[in-house]
Parts: structure tokens; C-alpha cells; sequence
């Protein structure tokens, strides 16, 4: 187990390396206090927290202290209120990095030190995934880092095979990017997916988006914008002498606003948010530019109830104007794209 003092980071834009983390004596308790025993600390607020100790154990790169301190509502020194308290303890569930969040206020003589027991999650995921049907074989496979170099950083590595075409993407994000609650998100990829009448090879893609979390995380706004060719090939089967269509080049611009949070802890997910992404988009087929519009609307919400079950709703609804192209065209999609 790892002990660190966010003392010495309190003025550093970026974490040490892991070899320059301080290595110190473990907390009395190993393992923190129960989960249900936070709110008997945050009883003992306001107060002045006078030290701020980390303590880390498992996961395959120790989380770096300027990682949790940036989550943190606080500063050493500073009166910490109920409300910062359990933010703070919430903020660092919601990074889904941590298999195990505990905190605990302790009186050391005259300081009062906030100790905070963190088991960092094995974050090297691989991803497979193989199907069969129509007489095409596809194929994925790839891996996918959500906690690289213990930083709080997301990559992603992934090939695909269909039906003798290769392709795949690579993602990067950085939920705090430039130290602040921006989250940044990057995909250059190819990829193939089968359609009733064709099928769409897409690619090369870029994709950029940068959103901004505000209000306590309930309040997140922000763009995207997605660059694409889209080369249509024969379906797999049936559509004897298909009519294929041109190819196109697509950019499509995506502003977004998110009111609402949904807070994690492991698996369990409670709380509720409602989106609104208007989109304006524009394809260039055959020389001639065709723009379109769409609005999205959705709301996610999610009821943890005990400690094993929950539920989850989604509604979703969206409009277009008739212009856009038929691969293009709005879908309410499935309940596989409930996330919080």
C-alpha cells in the first residue's frame, strides 16, 4: 500500500512520476471504514482539514496524487464543508477508476487530516468480439486503457475484420483536459457496418469533442465534430443487382447540453440527467453539397436499490429534416446505450 501527502503537490499542474511518490506507513485501518460510515465523517463538518493523505493498493498503475487531488473539493488548510465532503467522495466514484472509495477525518494532536483509501481498479480491459451471418465473418479485437500511466487517461487500440475488408480506430480521452473539468475526446478510425442494402465502409473519420462540466458536475455543455467518407459496398445477401450509392464526405457539427448527474459506485449507478444535442450537418455527394438539421433529445435515469439491484429508464426522441441521406437518417437505437 501506498501512502502519499498531497502537501508536496498542492502547486504542481501535473503528478510526479510513480517513482517519486512518497512510500509511508499505512492507515490504522488497511481497508478504510465501511461505505456507510461516511456519513458519520462528514458529521464531524465543517471543520479545517489540515493534511490530506492518499493511500493506494491494487490496479495495474497506482493512480497518481494530482489525479485525486484535482477531484477533491478542497485544499489543505481549507474549512471543509458537509457538502464538499461527500462531492468529493462522489467525484472520485464517478471516475470509474477506483474499485474502492473510503474517507475518514482523523485527529492527529493538533491537526485534522483527511485520509482517503483508494484500490485502484485493473484498468487494462481487452475487447473481442466475433459474429457470423450472411455468409460474411466480423471480428473485433482490441484493448482499451482507462487509467494510463496512472493519470486518468483513456486509449484505446482496436482492429476489425468484415468480410475480407480490415479496419479499426483509436480513441484517446482525457476526462481533465489542461487540469480542468474539460473532458476531450479524439477518434481517428475506419470501420465497416453492414446495411439492408449495402454495406457502409466509413473512413477515414476524425472526431473531436470537448465538453464542460459545471455546477458540481450537474450542468455539462459542449460541441463535437465529426469528419467522415462514407464508400458504400454490395449487401451481403439478397438485393440481387444492388443500386449503390455515391460516395459521400459528411462533416457534422453537434453543440450539446446535459442537465442532471448520474453518480456511480462499482456497478451501481442512481441519479438522472436529460441531454438536448441539436445537430447541423452537410455531405458532399456528386459535387453537390446537401445539408440537413436534427435535434436529440434523451433522459437517462437510474434507482440503485440495496446494494445489488437498480433500475434504469431511457427515453429518446429526435427529429430531422428529410434532405439527410438514408444512412444518416435518426434511430432511437437500443437499450444497450444505457450509460450513465
Amino acid at each position: 500500500m501506498a501512502t502519499t501527502s498531497l502537501a508536496a503537490h498542492a502547486q504542481a499542474p501535473v503528478g510526479p512520476p510513480a517513482a517519486a511518490v512518497a512510500r509511508g506507513a499505512p492507515s490504522p485501518s488497511p481497508h478504510g471504514p465501511p461505505e456507510g460510515a461516511l456519513e458519520d465523517e462528514a458529521r464531524k463538518l465543517p471543520a479545517r482539514i489540515d493534511r490530506i493523505e492518499v493511500h493506494h493498493s491494487g490496479g495495474l498503475w497506482t493512480t497518481q496524487a494530482f489525479v485525486v487531488e484535482r477531484e477533491l473539493t478542497f485544499r489543505e488548510g481549507e474549512v471543509v464543508t458537509k457538502e464538499q465532503w461527500r462531492l468529493s467522495i462522489l467525484r472520485l466514484w464517478n471516475t470509474q477508476i477506483f474499485a474502492r472509495v473510503a474517507a475518514r477525518i482523523e485527529e492527529r494532536g493538533a491537526e485534522r487530516v483527511a485520509v482517503i483509501d483508494l484500490e485502484d481498479r485493473w484498468s487494462l480491459i481487452p475487447l473481442f468480439e466475433f459474429h457470423y451471418g450472411g455468409r460474411a465473418t466480423w471480428f473485433m479485437a482490441g484493448l482499451s486503457e482507462h487509467n494510463f500511466m496512472g493519470r486518468y487517461l483513456q486509449a484505446d487500440l482496436i482492429y476489425e475484420y468484415f468480410d475480407g475488408e480490415s479496419g479499426g480506430l483509436v480513441l484517446f480521452r482525457d476526462p481533465r483536459f489542461l487540469n480542468k473539468r474539460l473532458e476531450l475526446r479524439a477518434i481517428l478510425g475506419r470501420t465497416v457496418r453492414p446495411r439492408p442494402a449495402y454495406v457502409v465502409q466509413r473512413g477515414p473519420r476524425v472526431f473531436v469533442s470537448l465538453l464542460k462540466l459545471e455546477r458540481d458536475d450537474t450542468l455539462r455543455f459542449g460541441a463535437s465534430l465529426d469528419i467522415f467518407n462514407d464508400h458504400f459496398l454490395p449487401p451481403i445477401e439478397g438485393y440481387g443487382n444492388p443500386r449503390l450509392p455515391p460516395d459521400m464526405q459528411t462533416a457534422i457539427f453537434e453543440p450539446s447540453l446535459r442537465v442532471g448527474r448520474v453518480d456511480v459506485q462499482r456497478l451501481q449507478q442512481d441519479g438522472a440527467t436529460f441531454e438536448v444535442r441539436p445537430a447541423f450537418g452537410t455531405t458532399l455527394r456528386t459535387g453537390v453539397l446537401h445539408p440537413y438539421a436534427q435535434i436529440v433529445g434523451e433522459l437517462l435515469a437510474f434507482k440503485a436499490l440495496g446494494s445489488r439491484f437498480g433500475l434504469a429508464a431511457r427515453v429518446r426522441a429526435g427529429t430531422q429534416t428529410p434532405v439527410a441521406e438514408p444512412h444518416l437518417e435518426f434511430w432511437l437505437g437500443g437499450l444497450d446505450t444505457i450509460r450513465g
